[in-house]
């Protein structure tokens, strides 16, 4: 919790953008929270995540807060496929009381940006992809991943030079850009400079095309600084 609050108070000097807190923990999570509140900084907070392991203490501490954006992680242990994956967002598949997304409305939140759940290539990555195009099109929130960690448990990269690993970065993160995604869990801020300038060109690909489609594009600052 300590760190938490350290780490936050850094960030929130450094940027006047959105704060993602961010934890396995619940108490650390909730401490970051906290912080936000006394340091009136919660509008700016994204909570990360809320998922299978949900509690009544988390959901009332959440409608509390104020917080109003949450990441809300479609992980299903007992179903990882795609219907597994929707439906405990919908209905909580025998995994949650409810569906996570009822969840999220009863703590309170008004922006859901759903994530798929990664997991490794060979265990459900391309799932992953395709359950963030499906939620989409079924309830309109914004999606995204963190889907960088899907290579890592591959042997053959781990051998790889930097150079190499940093393609296969910037590859995973464009896919995902490519298969409808609004926001990226990117990883390292030192990624930033290589997959920041991928991802504007890969978003400006696909604006292009759904301009042809009729699609009003004119609020897509990347196309327009790009392209103009």
């Amino acid at each position: 919790p300590e760190a938490m609050e350290t780490y936050l108070s850094f960030a929130a000097d450094a940027t006047t953008g959105p704060l993602l807190v961010d934890s396995p923990s619940l108490d650390v999570r909730l401490a970051g929270v906290r912080w936000a509140l006394e340091a009136g900084a919660i509008d700016r907070i994204i909570y990360n995540s809320l998922n299978l392991t949900i509690t009544d203490e988390e959901i009332e501490a959440l409608r509390a807060s104020g917080v109003s954006c949450v990441i809300v992680l479609a992980f299903n242990p007992k179903d990882s496929g795609l219907n597994g994956r929707l439906k405990l967002l919908e209905d909580g598949a025998d995994v949650t009381d409810a569906g996570l997304l009822d969840l999220a409305s009863a703590a309170g939140i008004t922006k859901v940006l759903v994530d798929p759940a990664v997991t490794p290539i060979g265990n459900g990555a391309g799932v992953a992809v395709r359950t963030a195009l499906a939620a989409k099109a079924k309830w309109g929130h914004p999606v995204g991943s963190g889907i960088h960690n899907a290579p890592a448990s591959l042997p053959w990269l781990s051998d790889k030079d930097r150079k190499v690993k940093d393609c296969v970065d910037v590859a995973t993160n464009v896919l995902q850009v490519a298969m409808c995604a609004d926001y990226l869990l990117y990883g390292p801020i030192e990624h930033a400079p290589y997959v920041f300038p991928a991802v504007a060109v890969v978003d400006t690909i696909v604006a292009d095309a759904a301009q042809e489609l009729g699609t009003d594009i004119s609020k897509n600052r990347t196309f327009t600084e790009l392209v103009g």
